[in-house]
């Protein structure tokens, strides 16, 4: 005969608490091993590395072989980089942070990197901010058909 107690009134077998404690625990377990992967695909993206053998190639040129190497997204202003001359780069299995500093030297962009994102922007611009929500408004008024009359349970 299996033991059986209340919960919320009702009475559960042992073993089906055990079932839900095992669901419990593989949830848990499911959601520790997300948090590491998002801890690790944030720490990857700061110690990436890379490969480059570049000569005299436009700037977005560097950003592209970047990103093929890393499979980080780039994110900038087109017309940020459009001023920047061709460049050439090279590096050996060097810190994607170590090339950029590099690369960017002397021109007036700067980087930022976050989870698996490069930010390019111009040195001293503020970043983008989200426009504020316009305030709600109350819309009030009959809803009719095409001949004017008043539609019911319609709001």
């Amino acid at each position: 005969m299996k033991r059986k107690e209340k919960t919320d009134g009702k009475p559960i077998a042992l073993s089906h608490q055990k079932k839900l404690s095992a669901v419990r625990s593989w949830t848990t377990g499911m959601a520790l091993i997300v948090m590491q992967c998002v801890a690790f695909s944030a720490l990857f993206a700061q110690n990436a590395r890379v490969t480059l053998n570049l000569k005299d190639v436009p700037i977005t040129g560097v950003f592209q072989e970047i990103k093929e190497q890393t499979q980080m997204s780039i994110v900038y202003n087109v017309g940020d980089v459009e001023t920047i001359q061709r460049v050439s780069v090279e590096a050996s299995n060097e810190r994607v942070s170590s090339v950029l500093d590099r690369l960017l030297r002397n021109t007036d962009l700067t980087y930022s990197i976050e989870n698996k994102y490069i930010i390019f922007a111009k040195k001293g611009s503020k970043p983008v901010e989200q426009a504020p929500s316009p305030e709600p408004i109350t819309v009030k008024g009959t809803v009719v058909d095409k001949n004017g009359t008043p539609l019911i349970g319609v709001s």
